[in-house]
């Protein structure tokens, strides 16, 4: 921890106070307002783990250069972020050319659909809203240039999602989905636009369709075919499949009605109609998700079954079809048990050729697409082939390519992944840690639910857990003093070599092999190992202890319990967190309004023995509508002897509401004096860890709006509860509904880990993880009529601030920074000094400067330079505007033995002393 010095001059008695950490010199008359935040955790730009899920492909397209687009929902391909559309090179490689580009996209765009145009440019539509330079958005379809920019010319307004794109020859776009106007103008799920993105009412739907459109595909005679969830079209009766006239009428002699919802159309090359869906009879006639009929509508005989829904077909030139889709090996009550994807080749007999069947649930195939030699394209949500013993399992990670009769092509692994959701990280020796969530893939390799991870990041491959389904998800875990760790969460695994369903705890070893453990049925439990090695488990409705064995401890009390039923939303009461103290006694947070029969809301204190202690009596949690959002703790944490709650609620005080995070006495009692940082901006508090230092580290799904920046999921408080404005901001990018930050962990080696669900921290990638270097800072205030001194004696820095360097009182703030981690400096190296100086206004809380034409000194001494030219030294600042180091604002020199950097400095930034190195010539020896 920094000593800190510092010294007003005013003629006047001097008085030296001094703290552990803080060591000052001020005048008796005018006492200084004195700070210090020692620790300031700074994004590890070398630390960047991946906790992903598969992905879901909506639509693909290949290029006539092989080159394939791919769109969907997703943030990332093979690890680097994209936003639900990117495209790749033949050989499966991201293109760096293309990236999806807009002066605003707003929240994650979900695109459905997508269509190549003859120029190469490129139509998707969805859910989305983009805007252009020119201030208007494009909502759920645009149009995109060759290299993913937004095409402003192509302006089309739709109100609702579109699930499907056509274009016709001449080169106007059809457009299915879910909506009800395009351009203003009433258009009931579906519509035609000209080539610049305008409605084209010469194509006269009338009523339209009564639900939604998911599937379109044109006729050599231009007729156009349309399926989707609908019954009627234009007034008159469609079950769920049309075909229309190229003006839009309805064209009634085609008189095909299948009993459910059509998902995908084509039309071979003889010009037959195949179409899929959920159905399983059409015209009464039983067929099983797929059909094809005649150009008149007369059904045929291909009926091949295979699929529970048949979502996507490829007609491909030899009338042979190829199938994506879904089934269950399993229907229970009419209802499928299993939903695992599955792609079916049938030539052009009718016959089956080949089946390809992915293993988890619920996986499906959702769009095809084929090159020109002929390869096969597959896009969906899906993880890994059915697995069959003695031989490796196969990986596909929601794209495939495949060969014209069906076999996996080896050397194509595209990973298309979203964040997983990281929940909890448990510190172990030397560094490592066991991160446990919802996640299928671990730094790319395929990974369930649990991994161990290195000091450095590293996957360990070591650790298998004995998950099989994507669908596995641990909640909350702890590591065992014999090394075993506890896992503890909603498992789906019901092979008949390991049935895991309705377990929600499982033991397993250091490599992940299941271990011996007595059966509990908790959903979603939270676990806490106590100071006596025993095992805390709390759930929903449930709150019990276990000995070391695992067997039930009969001496901890069986009515400690929130109260079942009884919840505002109709749902057991729930624990989240669990608190040991010093003294054994334990702090139980979660969602419940009466505990062990006593009313209580959302926190309480047990004895040992887990006895209510009924002198602890925290406040009213409230929400504003508790039967849809009951209040509900889920982090808590220990200040001193005071209790930190971080919820989803608020706690009145007199007429303030505060928000999300209170902090308790050690009664229960709320704490008036605890700001509240967060106001009224809504969203959950669900982490807390404090530093050594008092700082507080919160975590959640929330936001902080300062007047020029928004700071959102993670932040740094003071001890009373102020934001830090030295703290970055946080997560940059929005993936969607959860968006957040989970868990914050300090490791054995003191660095500070967070895990949630987030794919961006302070503009670099990072998927749902990310690691923070705490660097210990120097914090003073500094009044605009007084000249000061800061004295920093462990760096050997000192600072002269005379009367009026700033207009207004600061908090002025000096952070070491790591050397290794500066931008690059060019012909001059570094010589291991680097910091960063801000300065934040006290009455509003925002970065300032110092006053024109003032400036202030450092001295830093002994300069110790290395292989550095002491002479050749100099103070510089990096400059974020030109993206380059600089003196300018600066005056720096070195004594003439060395020892001494002065600078004078008026502009505050990132510093370092960069130099000139010695040139070493070495003798040159002709053999």
């Amino acid at each position: 921890m920094k000593r800190l010095m510092l010294i007003f001059f005013i003629a006047s008695a001097i008085l030296l106070q001094s703290t552990a950490s803080l060591q000052a010199v001020q005048s008796q008359e005018h006492p200084a307002s004195l700070a210090q935040m020692s620790q300031l955790p700074l994004l590890d730009p070398t630390f960047a783990p991946r906790f992903e899920v598969e992905g879901t492909v909506e639509a693909v397209v290949v290029q006539p250069d092989h080159k394939i687009i791919l769109a969907g929902s997703f943030q990332t391909v093979n690890g680097e972020l994209r936003d639900g559309i990117a495209r790749l090179n033949p050989d499966g490689t991201l293109d760096q050319s293309f990236r999806l580009t807009a002066p605003l996209i707003l929240g994650s765009p979900m695109f459905r659909t997508l269509t190549l145009l003859a120029d190469g440019k490129l139509v998707v539509g969805g859910s989305f809203s983009m805007m252009g330079s020119d201030d208007q958005f494009r909502h759920h379809v645009a149009r995109l240039d060759a290299d993913g920019r937004l095409d402003e010319t192509f302006i089309a307004d739709v109100n609702g999602s579109l699930y499907t794109l056509l274009e016709q020859p001449d080169g106007k776009l059809v457009v299915g989905g879910e909506f009800t106007q395009v351009a203003g103008e009433d258009r009931q799920n579906l519509a035609r636009l000209n080539a610049d993105g305008s409605l084209d009412p010469s194509f006269g739907i009338g009523e339209g369709a009564d639900g939604a459109v998911y599937a379109l595909a044109q006729q050599t005679d231009g007729k156009l075919l349309l399926g989707g969830m609908f019954r009627n079209f234009n007034g008159t009766a469609a079950y769920y499949l049309a075909r229309l006239e190229s003006d839009g009428t309805r064209d009634a002699t085609f008189a095909v009605n299948a009993n459910d919802t059509v998902y995908a159309i084509a039309v071979q090359p003889d010009g037959k109609i195949v179409f899929g869906g959920a159905f399983n009879a059409v015209n009464d006639v039983t067929r099983f998700a797929l059909a094809r009929v005649q150009p008149d509508g007369t059904l045929d005989d291909l009926n091949p079954g295979m699929f529970y829904e048949v979502k996507s077909i490829l007609a491909l030139a030899d009338n042979s079809l190829v199938l994506g889709g879904w089934f269950s090996s399993i229907i229970f009550g009419g209802r499928p048990i299993y939903h695992d994807a599955r792609m079916a080749l049938v030539n052009n007999e009718g016959s089956l050729a080949n089946i390809v069947t992915f293993d988890g649930q619920p996986t499906e195939v959702k769009t095809l697409a084929a090159r020109s030699d002929g390869l096969i394209i597959a896009g969906g949500n899906f993880r890994n082939l059915v697995k069959f013993e003695g031989f490796p399992v196969i990986y596909r990670h929601s794209l495939a390519m495949l060969t014209p009769s069906l076999e996996m092509i080896g050397n194509f692994e595209v990973i298309v992944a979203n964040p997983g959701h990281v929940q909890q990280i448990v510190p172990l020796a030397n560094g490592e840690v066991l991160v446990v969530g919802a996640f299928s893939l671990v730094n790319g390799m395929p990974q369930i639910a649990a991994a161990r991870l290195s000091r450095e990041g590293d996957f360990d491959a070591a650790f298998v857990p004995p998950f099989r389904r994507s669908s596995n998800q641990v909640s909350s875990a702890i590591a065992l003093p014999d090394g075993s760790y506890l896992l503890g969460g909603n498992f789906t695994d019901n092979y008949t070599d390991q049935d895991l369903v309705g377990q929600t705890l499982v033991l397993v070893d250091q490599r992940g092999a299941l271990l011996p453990f007595p059966r509990y049925g908790l959903p979603f439990p939270t676990l806490l190992l106590d100071t006596n090695g025993r095992i805390l488990v709390g759930g929903w409705g449930g709150l019990f202890r276990l000995l070391a064995d695992g067997t039930l401890d009969d001496s901890f009390a069986t009515d400690s319990a929130p109260g079942s039923g009884t919840e505002p939303d109709g749902m057991p009461g729930r624990i989240n967190a669990l608190l040991e103290l010093p003294n054994g006694q334990l702090i139980v947070a979660g969602k419940f309004s009466s505990f062990a029969s006593e009313a209580r809301s959302t926190i309480v204190r047990l004895n040992a023995n887990g006895t209510l202690d009924t002198t602890f009596v925290s406040p009213t949690f409230e929400t504003l509508n508790p039967s849809f959002s009951p209040p509900e703790a889920y982090a808590v944490a220990l200040q001193g002897a005071q209790v930190l709650v971080g919820s989803n609620a608020f706690v009145q005080s007199g007429e303030e509401s505060l928000r999300s995070l209170v902090r308790l006495g050690a009664d229960g009692a709320l704490d008036p004096t605890f700001a509240n940082p967060f106001g009224n901006n809504g969203g959950e508090v669900r982490a807390l860890h404090t530093l050594s230092d008092g700082s507080i580290m919160v975590g959640g799904t929330l936001q902080i709006v300062a007047a020029t920046q928004i700071y959102n999921h993670i932040f740094q408080l003071q001890p009373n509860g102020q934001r830090n404005p030295a703290f970055g901001v946080g997560v940059t990018s929005f993936f969607g509904f959860g968006t957040g930050i989970y868990d914050i962990a300090l490791t054995t080696d003191n660095r500070l880990l967070i895990g949630g669900l987030f794919p961006e921290l302070e503009d670099l990638p990072r998927l749902s993880f990310g690691g923070y270097i705490l660097q210990e800072s120097a914090e003073a205030t500094i009044e605009p009529e007084r000249e000061a001194t800061l004295t920093i004696p462990d760096d050997g820095i000192d600072y002269l601030f005379p009367s009026g360097t700033f207009t207004e009182t600061v908090t002025f703030t000096h952070t070491p920074q790591p050397t290794t981690n500066l931008p690059a400096t060019g012909g001059l190296r570094g010589s291991g000094y680097a910091f960063t100086l801000t300065a934040v206004a006290t009455s509003s809380g925002a970065p300032t400067q110092p006053a024109p034409g003032q400036a202030f000194t450092l001295t830093l001494e002994p300069l110790e330079v290395g292989s550095l030219i002491p002479a050749t030294c100099g103070l510089w600042r990096w400059d974020e505007a030109s993206s380059t180091w600089t003196q300018d604002g600066i005056t720096s020199s070195v004594s003439e033995d060395g020892t001494r950097l002065t600078a004078t400095i008026s502009h505050l930034s990132l510093f370092a002393v960069l130099g000139e190195s010695h040139q070493v010539y070495l003798p040159f020896a002709q053999r």
